[in-house]
């Protein structure tokens, strides 16, 4: 058991599932090893495209510990930022009851110039001020692209730091490191990985990581139940 931004994990293993794949019975039985599954990526569906699948899961056989996130992002066929800003905030709204915390999408390659300090707080702000409205406390996470260069990374840590963000999410080890030491460990990370195997967990925690999600579509059910042995 940890307990990061404020929630207690019984394990630190997530898995990524699509809204497709999350209605498949043996697809949600599978994940549910983990202590979170982060759902998306989403970018505005419509409220009830996302309700609809979040009913499906709460429907299920769902451990108390056991934890959703949402992953929101951009569209790839709409590059207007202000609809772009006006489709997140709205899946952050309707979606703020079912989640458990929310993982903010800068980090997907078609998003190209968007990973600007600018452009990340035009999104993010109205977020993170609608956050203020709601009786409970849902974290907010920053996932971000591992092509920043120096300079951007430590804007955006700064900006992570002083304005409420619970966590960074990276796919890249040695951002990890440089994450954890930025932040002299007071950010938590979430490490991202595509390759569900010991090695790559490890790397991921030794490097600084609180969680590692896993991206992996094809992730057997014994494969989780070795990884969360050997932890």
């Amino acid at each position: 058991m940890r307990e990061v931004f404020d929630i207690k994990f019984r394990n630190p293993l997530g898995a990524t599932l699509t809204l497709e794949s999350a209605r498949k019975p043996f697809t949600l039985r599978r994940a549910s090893l983990c202590s979170f599954i982060e759902l998306g990526p989403i970018s505005f569906m419509g409220e009830g495209g996302i309700k609809d699948t979040l009913n499906w899961i709460m429907g299920r056989s769902k451990p108390e510990d056991y934890h959703i996130a949402l992953r929101l992002s951009k569209h790839p066929e709409i590059t207007a930022e202000e609809q772009i800003r006006h489709n997140m905030l709205r899946s952050f709204s309707y979606a703020y009851d079912f989640a458990d915390f929310f993982v903010l999408d800068f980090g997907r390659e078609e998003m190209g110039a968007v990973q600007e300090l600018d452009y990340i707080r035009a999104i993010t702000d109205p977020i993170l001020d609608a956050r203020l409205g709601y009786e409970e406390f849902k974290p907010v996470i920053l996932k971000i692209t591992p092509r920043l260069g120096e300079r951007e990374l430590d804007q955006i840590l700064d900006y992570c730091l002083m304005n409420g963000i619970d966590a960074v999410e990276s796919a890249d080890i040695q951002q990890i490191g440089k994450i954890n030491a930025f932040s002299s460990s007071r950010l938590p990370i979430i490490g991202c990985i595509t390759a569900a195997d010991q090695v790559s967990v490890d790397a991921m925690l030794n490097a600084g990581a609180s969680l590692v999600d896993i991206d992996a579509p094809h992730i057997f059910r014994a494969q989780l139940k070795h990884l969360l042995k050997s932890l």
